[in-house]
């Protein structure tokens, strides 16, 4: 039996947009858990929120609302020496290897800061690690790389620096952001098996943030499909791909490379979701080709049906 790790409930990001009395909400009323040794995929188009979400549960962002429960401990408005110690648990994965590595510093230095910050080694004991890590993320000869500098690899190889450097800090679970997408299709395969690969052999837990179905549906139990700082659909990854139940999570597989669907998506609208506070309603009402009155009168509550979560009222 899978035991909870990590529980986010009604997790709300706000930004002010435009003055002090005028804020958007990337991030609304998010519920989330996360077991241990589970990989959860956070799906959605760009401007969805997976990001800020991310974010917000490593805190690097502040919440304006909502709690986080590590092993049923609140670590919401943690702050000083408690926040340095779950930021060790919970770390993250960006979506830019090159921009999120110090292009000044060595790969051994990059990953010796959480080993010396987070574990307290130095010395040999350091150099020793740092070579267990390179090699633990595919970065042979170890004695060869850790001299090397964030320009002189390739993407993939600056990516795989980025996992290592997050394993450093022993974490518990991980906030992969997008971590394939900037990659050659040839070398996403590579970093996703050996992401499974952590998660089989460490036990590590996996946020999975990608607007790529596929990806998901290869490392992920559940599938969580986020739209406009919402979370509309949640359940099993196989159930979700096959039967699709919010009309947004059907748009978006039909969008996806290999639907067979030639013809113009059934939207009704193309604009940007309102992520403005005070919004009524469905976030999604404006583009759905169900829309009905009811959709629009009032905030639809997310519902379970077994092990699946929608926010449709389509769906009874």
């Amino acid at each position: 039996m899978s035991r909870e790790l990590l529980r986010a409930t009604d997790l709300v990001v706000r930004f002010p947009a435009g003055g002090l009395s005028r804020w958007i909400v990337p991030v609304d009323r998010v519920s989330l858990t996360v077991d241990e040794g589970e990989a959860v995929a956070i799906v959605g188009e760009s401007g969805s929120g997976k990001t800020t979400l991310g974010r917000a549960l490593v805190r690097t962002l502040r919440l304006s609302q909502g709690q986080i429960l590590l092993k049923n401990k609140d670590v919401s408005r943690l702050q000083g020496r408690a926040l340095k110690q779950y930021r060790a648990a919970v770390q993250m994965v960006f979506q830019d290897p090159f921009a999120s590595l110090n292009p000044s510093r060595t790969v051994s230095q990059q990953i010796g800061v959480p080993i010396r910050f987070h574990r307290r080694l130095t010395g040999r004991e350091a150099h020793a690690e740092i070579n267990q890590l390179l090699e633990q993320v595919g970065l042979t000869p170890a004695e060869d790389m850790r001299e090397k500098y964030p320009h002189q690899l390739s993407g993939g190889q600056r990516q795989r620096v980025a996992i290592a450097r997050a394993l450093a800090a022993n974490p518990q679970m991980i906030v992969a952001d997008e971590p394939v997408s900037m990659l050659d299709v040839s070398i996403r395969a590579g970093i996703l098996q050996l992401l499974s690969q952590l998660k089989q052999d460490l036990g590590i837990s996996f946020v999975f943030i990608t607007h790529d179905l596929a990806s998901a549906r290869y490392f992920s139990g559940r599938i969580g499909v986020m739209y406009a700082g919402q979370l509309v659909e949640l359940g099993p990854a196989a159930q979700v791909v096959a039967e699709p139940l919010h009309p947004y999570t059907r748009l978006l597989l039909a969008a996806s490379p290999g639907s067979g669907i030639k013809t113009a998506l059934p939207e009704t609208s193309q604009r940007a979701p309102d992520l403005s506070i005070g919004r009524v309603g469905c976030p999604f009402a404006p583009r759905c080709p169900l829309v009905e009155a009811k959709c629009t009168a009032s905030a639809i509550p997310i519902q379970w049906i077994a092990d699946r979560a929608v926010a449709c009222v389509q769906v009874r």
